[in-house]
């Protein structure tokens, strides 16, 4: 920690301090949350998880994503395709990781290395604590899959 500090000015330090801050009071109430299933999908989840996609990974630090909109609007979003018209599904959370986050690049090639596409969209079907994932729920998201594939890829 002191070799740490010694490389690090005081405004660098504090920036990432007041991160680690900011992170751990968000994955507090994360956490009351979840603890309780009067906690609804929409209005309390949702929101949390909207500033808290680094969850998912360093990849997911992105502003390529859509939350809660139409399938129409993720493909126009997402993938730039305006003349294909989606359904009215919303998934919670449809997410491109961000290429330019350290390593990370999730484009897609072809065998001659020219980029053909994009290798990674995850979705996220949010569930308030207390709901059974069944079949039902897992062929919600799916669903979604299905469409983007189908429209969008």
């Amino acid at each position: 920690m002191t070799n740490m500090l010694t490389k690090w000015e005081i405004d660098f330090a504090k920036i990432v301090l007041d991160e680690i801050e900011y992170r751990t009071i968000l994955l507090e109430k994360l956490q009351m949350k979840l603890l309780s299933e009067l906690t609804d999908e929409v209005q309390d989840l949702q929101p949390l998880f909207h500033r808290a996609l680094w969850i998912f990974g360093p990849e997911y630090e992105t502003i390529e994503y859509t939350s809660n909109q139409g399938m129409t609007k993720v493909i126009q979003d997402l993938f730039g395709v305006d003349r294909l018209k989606g359904s009215r599904n919303r998934p919670d959370f449809a997410i491109l990781p961000d290429s330019t986050v350290g390593m990370y690049s999730f484009s897609k090639y072809d065998m001659e290395g020219a980029e053909i596409g994009i290798d990674r969209l995850t979705i996220v079907e949010l569930k308030r604590p207390g709901v059974l994932i069944d079949d039902e729920q897992k062929s919600q998201a799916w669903k979604y899959v299905t469409e983007l594939l189908k429209k969008a890829f």
